[in-house]
């Protein structure tokens, strides 16, 4: 499945924080937005923590106790990278796609 937008909710909004949470806590998808800078990014991530054991095996623990201490904001999510393996973050009115496929 891929949404740009979800039904219901008008294109200024973007995507709710909490339909963003529910996808990522599904397994993995494709988030894309802007980045600080300017530049675009195409982010397959999670926050599914079966899918984060199977990537980093016995390293799991200690990144995912570490990350998930940390305070977080109402305007932007940390998420999983599976692609560097790390938690990243990007805000939440900078997402213009979230899916089962990158585009």
């Amino acid at each position: 499945m891929t949404t740009t937008v979800p039904a219901g909710f008008p294109t200024s909004h973007k995507f709710p924080r909490d339909f963003i949470l529910s996808q990522t806590d599904l397994g993995v998808t494709y988030v894309r937005f802007t980045k600080v800078n300017g530049d675009d990014r195409i982010m397959r991530c999670t926050r599914n923590l079966a899918v984060i054991k199977a990537i980093l095996g016995d390293r799991w623990k200690d990144v995912y106790n570490n990350e998930t201490s940390k305070p977080f904001t109402e305007s932007a999510l940390r998420i999983f990278d599976l692609d560097k393996e790390e938690w990243r973050t990007f805000r939440i009115d900078t997402v213009y796609h979230v899916g089962s496929t990158p585009e």
